[in-house]
């Protein structure tokens, strides 16, 4: 077996820092970001249901034998560093893959972190896409959502149905 010189880095030692180079000039892995994942939508205004869906499929075995994980949104203007105060949903897991939906909650329009409780810290989300990290878009609320905007498609049909009723009416008479 060959002497090894006193304070020569070992082989396993340079093939692991080459290993960690490679890695890093690859991006395998995104900034912050603990679990990658997308949004479907991306963006989405107050009331809108949002999807987040871990990728890729089936690689967080470990995280889903942890159990739920509750899922936040953090404005990206805040300064103050990762913030799990109020969450929005819970990601349920099935094999390695998690997925939550939730609302949006009554927030102001900008950029938001989606963030996750993970084994006691909380972490920004990953996007599975473009390696950084994974941002909901708030947009103003169109103001009909829920029980109003039913309302108004009740009233709508209502509308439809008597124009078409009058209509007919009117055909019926002309016949005879």
């Amino acid at each position: 077996m060959a002497e090894r010189r006193r304070g020569a880095p070992s082989r396993t030692l340079l093939a692991a820092l080459a290993l960690a180079a490679a890695s890093a000039l690859l991006g395998a892995t995104p900034a912050s970001g603990a679990v990658n994942a997308r949004l479907l939508p991306a963006t989405a205004a107050p009331g809108d249901a949002v999807e987040v869906r871990t990728a890729p499929a089936g690689l967080y075995s470990s995280l889903a034998s942890g159990g739920p994980v509750p899922v936040f949104l953090q404005p990206t203007s805040d300064a103050a560093g990762n913030r799990c105060e109020s969450p929005v949903g819970t990601m349920a897991w099935s094999g390695g893959d998690g997925s939550a939906t939730f609302r949006v909650p009554n927030l102001a329009a900008g950029s938001y972190w989606v963030l996750a409780e993970v084994e006691g810290s909380c972490w920004r989300f990953g996007d599975a896409d473009s390696r950084g990290l994974l941002v909901l878009t708030v947009v103003p609320a169109s103001g009909l959502t829920g029980p109003a905007l039913a309302a108004l498609a009740v009233v709508a049909l209502m509308f439809a149905a008597s124009v078409l009723w009058v209509r007919r009416k009117r055909q019926r008479a002309r016949s005879r």
